[in-house]
């Protein structure tokens, strides 16, 4: 009975320290800090993922949406709308996308941005990711740059023939003054023939 009553007691005492290790530390730590939030925006919809999942894409207030209609995989035309969002302004600037189809199973992005800044930026890096039916290729810029703007295009060869969209993925501005101006992912889709 003794050997037991210790080993309860035992067990407490370890407990009760144990308990007392968050509290400690959470004191030590400093009562203010200094946070920044930021906005998460949606920025695109992946139709296939929706539908493997049971969501239907539709176009609701202009926008792409989606709502759940199944608990089983779906199938679903490719939904096109003319509200896509190839002009994105931040408070930075202006960034952009236009994405064209040209025939032939090819298309053209022409992507960039124009800052509203007072410093003008050093370099830059930016990455444009093209989906179709087949899958998902991608184009990365980037480097020195001095000024407060840029563009360029990039002719797309596909597999394939219908819908498709192009996103800019990954696109940031770095600034003389140390600040990083980051895209909002302006995009559009097109039907490739």
């Amino acid at each position: 009975m003794l050997h037991r009553t210790l080993k309860i007691a035992a067990t407490a005492a370890v407990v009760g320290a144990t308990a007392l290790i968050p509290a400690a530390a959470a004191s030590a730590a400093p009562t203010t800090a200094e946070t920044f939030q930021a906005q998460l925006v949606v920025t695109g919809i992946d139709q296939q993922v929706a539908n493997r999942n049971g969501y239907k894409v539709i176009v609701k207030d202009g926008k792409l949406d989606t709502v759940k209609v199944a608990n089983h995989p779906i199938t679903q035309e490719p939904v096109v709308t003319t509200m896509d969002n190839p002009v994105v302004t931040g408070n930075c600037g202006t960034s952009f996308l236009y994405y064209a189809a040209q025939g032939g199973r090819k298309a053209q992005v022409y992507t960039g941005f124009d800052l509203t800044t007072a410093a003008p930026m050093f370099a830059y890096d930016w990455t444009v990711a093209v989906t179709d039916n087949i899958g998902v290729g991608s184009k990365p810029w980037g480097g020195p740059h001095v000024g407060y703007s840029w563009d360029d295009t990039w002719t797309t060869s596909h597999g394939t023939t219908g819908y498709s969209w192009a996103q800019v993925t990954n696109g940031h501005a770095y600034l003389a003054d140390g600040r990083t101006c980051n895209t909002l992912g302006p995009w559009q889709s097109t039907n490739l023939y």
